[in-house]
């Protein structure tokens, strides 16, 4: 794990900029004020723009920073508006709070300022402070970013190089994510939000631009024992499937789960129980994967620890009736849920698993023949008619979104193939 470093403020251009909120935080007050959330935690203060929001708009505050110069800077800003202000110097790999002591953390470009393994310790740190009600809204860098890809800083580790420039970041390190990255990451909680975002920078008659991930997280309230289990003794087994149906697929499922479970105010241990085995069988018989997924899943005692008859059976139903190709009524909210969660699928995940399911099942056939094959899964699956594509019996608006995009792009079928070609590179290549 590399030291911390914090920014070096005396070198940073155009101040002023860095004592307006960002657009994210007006909703963020907004929101957290709507939940009733009173204890607000800055981390990451910088100059203090964040910490006078929320602190002139009656939340118990909280500024925590690296860098002396920063915090010394908030305090002065708050003592002028007599705003009171509890003010912190310290590294956020070891956060000097007692647990469960914040419900609403902002920690704005400021995590990406490790390696992995100190992202992997400041989240724990998140989730450590962050009560179990607590909202936590965060970014990091990403690696559609073209400073990942600058030669000339050093690397620390796959995901982390070093700033090597004049200015305030200069030795920083820079830790950059991507989406099936932030999915391993934040395993732990429920994601709310994920945010893909351009920010284009004027300077000198020059342009140049940096990508980040915005995201809202919250703690999981999925048994901690039963979490254990699953990730210990059912996760291994999705080893033995195929790439398209391996454990990044059931925690794409999860999430997309676990956010509709918290809409419906569903048992998320069931819920989390169903997605865990809905594609567990699928190596044993792809045709029939979600009957032998059930029966699996039925024969496991040890779910007895956690559930009673009535809800082992809704489980298991939940899992029989998931698929997109079924015909028939789903027979109860946590089949509905699973249902439409699995269907999810974002352009870039839908290429992804088409290409993988494809080298697994067509042999070694070229690049054309994958692109041709995607174009004709996308059309009977995702086309407007096709049998995924029909309205769920839940509403689940973040599908709908990504399901207009894909739709979209089917329409129009020479950016298709363009697209289906930079994702063949990036998957395939």
């Amino acid at each position: 794990m590399v030291e911390s470093k914090a920014w070096n403020w005396s070198k940073a251009s155009k101040l002023d900029i860095w004592k307006e909120p960002s657009i994210e935080s007006y909703y963020l007050l907004n929101r957290w004020k709507k939940q009733m959330k009173k204890d607000f935690f800055d981390l990451g203060c910088g100059m203090g723009r964040h910490t006078i929001l929320f602190a002139q708009n009656g939340f118990n505050t909280y500024a925590f920073d690296l860098s002396e110069e920063a915090v010394n800077a908030t305090k002065k800003w708050a003592e002028e508006l007599n705003l009171n202000v509890d003010y912190k110097i310290g590294d956020m790999l070891n956060l000097p709070y007692e647990d469960n002591s914040f419900d609403c953390i902002l920690c704005r470009n400021v995590i990406s300022h490790t390696d992995t393994k100190g992202v992997e310790r400041i989240i724990k740190e998140i989730n450590r402070v962050l009560r179990e009600d607590g909202e936590c809204y965060l970014t990091l860098g990403s690696k559609s970013s073209p400073a990942f890809y600058n030669k000339d800083f050093p690397v620390v580790d796959e995901n982390t190089k070093i700033r090597v420039e004049d200015g305030p970041e200069n030795g920083i390190p820079h830790f950059y994510a991507d989406y099936d990255l932030i999915q391993e990451l934040f395993k732990d909680n429920i994601i709310d939000l994920v945010e893909h975002i351009e920010d284009f920078y004027e300077e000198k008659g020059k342009t140049s631009s940096s990508y980040h991930y915005h995201l809202l997280i919250k703690k999981s309230e999925i048994s901690p024992e039963l979490k254990e289990y699953i990730e210990e003794k059912i996760f291994p087994e999705y080893n033995k499937n195929g790439k398209s149906h391996d454990i990044r697929h059931i925690k794409e499922v999860m999430r997309n789960a676990l956010i509709l479970g918290n809409k419906y105010n569903v048992n998320l241990d069931m819920l989390c129980t169903a997605v865990a085995y809905h594609d567990i069988g699928d190596h044993i018989d792809r045709e029939n994967h979600e009957k032998v997924s059930a029966k699996i899943m039925g024969e496991d005692k040890n779910l007895n620890r956690f559930f009673n008859t009535t809800e082992l059976k809704l489980i298991k139903e939940a899992i029989e009736d998931h698929r997109a190709s079924k015909t028939g009524e789903t027979r109860n909210i946590y089949g509905k849920i699973l249902a439409s969660a699995d269907k999810t699928v974002t352009i870039e995940i839908f290429f992804r698993r088409t290409y993988e399911y494809g080298e697994e099942h067509y042999g070694n056939i070229d690049k054309e023949e994958h692109i041709k094959k995607a174009w004709e899964h996308a059309v009977t699956k995702f086309g407007k008619e096709g049998y995924a594509a029909k309205k769920d019996c839940i509403e689940n608006e973040y599908r709908e979104k990504e399901l207009k995009k894909l739709q979209d792009l089917i329409d129009d079928k020479e950016k298709f193939y363009k697209v289906a070609d930079e994702m063949y590179k990036k998957y395939m290549e």
